[in-house]
């Protein structure tokens, strides 16, 4: 199987959203306290749902707070740009707040809440099986 890990190197951002539209069977979304208030995470994340065939699953941490209502209109004040423009890679913020409210649907993102690391081997447990009985368990 292969493992695609994303990483702080940001200089090939097309390659990376790339990777995401054509490789990516399954992505599994790490929602920490900053995840979604950073581009290139908001860019992937709506690369897999409106460009690809990608299966998200979400794991939730307990610093996660979801985007409030305010947040969602003003997505461009929420999501820290510094040094990263989506629009470039042709990623509306439309786009964006699609692919958040997705993500927060249950009914189209499985999620795994991680209450506290005590719990984390079973909440992997359940990650592993959630990916099986998707599209396989390659993860590119």
């Amino acid at each position: 199987h292969s493992v695609f890990i994303d990483s702080e190197d940001l200089s090939g951002l097309d390659v990376i959203f790339d990777i995401v539209k054509t490789k990516v069977q399954t992505m599994v979304v790490y929602l920490t306290r900053d995840t979604l208030r950073r581009p290139w995470c908001a860019g992937e994340i709506t690369t897999a749902y409106l460009a690809s065939q990608a299966q998200v699953l979400v794991v939730r941490l307990p610093s996660f707070r979801s985007p409030t209502e305010e947040d969602m209109k003003d997505l461009p004040k929420y999501v820290d740009e510094t040094g990263c423009s989506l629009k470039q890679y042709g990623i509306s913020w439309d786009h964006v707040r699609t692919s958040f409210l997705k993500l927060f649907d249950p009914k189209q993102t499985p999620c795994i809440n991680v209450i506290n690391s005590a719990q984390s081997r079973l909440q992997y447990e359940h990650l592993a099986e959630a990916v099986k009985k998707g599209r396989g368990c390659k993860l590119f």
